[in-house]
C-alpha cells in the first residue's frame, strides 16, 4: 500500500479471514535506500529464531512504471532515477 493507514487496513483484513495469522505492516520505501535498510533491520530484530517469526515469507511491492503527465526528470533521495529507484 502507498500509505500507512490503507497498510494497516490491509493487515486487519487479513487477521479478520485468518486470526492465526501472523501480519506485521512495515513501512518502506523502495525510493530510498535509508529506508530499505530500516526495513531490513527491523525484519532481522523480529527474528527470535521460531519458525513463526523466521525472516521474511512475503513482501508485496506494488508499483506501476509510468510516463503520465510529469515530463520532468525526478530523481531519488539517493540520486536514482524514480522509475528505477
Amino acid at each position: 500500500c502507498r500509505s500507512e493507514a490503507r497498510g494497516r487496513a490491509a493487515q486487519k483484513d487479513i487477521e479478520s479471514a485468518d486470526p492465526g495469522a501472523w501480519v506485521r505492516f512495515q513501512k518502506l520505501d523502495l525510493a530510498s535506500l535509508a529506508s530499505v535498510r530500516a526495513f531490513a533491520n527491523t525484519v532481522r530484530a523480529m527474528d527470535d529464531g521460531s519458525v513463526r517469526t523466521s525472516g521474511l515469507s512475503l513482501l508485496v511491492a506494488n508499483a506501476g512504471v509510468g510516463f503520465g503527465i510529469q515530463k520532468e526528470r525526478r530523481e531519488t533521495e539517493d540520486g536514482f532515477e524514480m522509475r528505477f529507484g
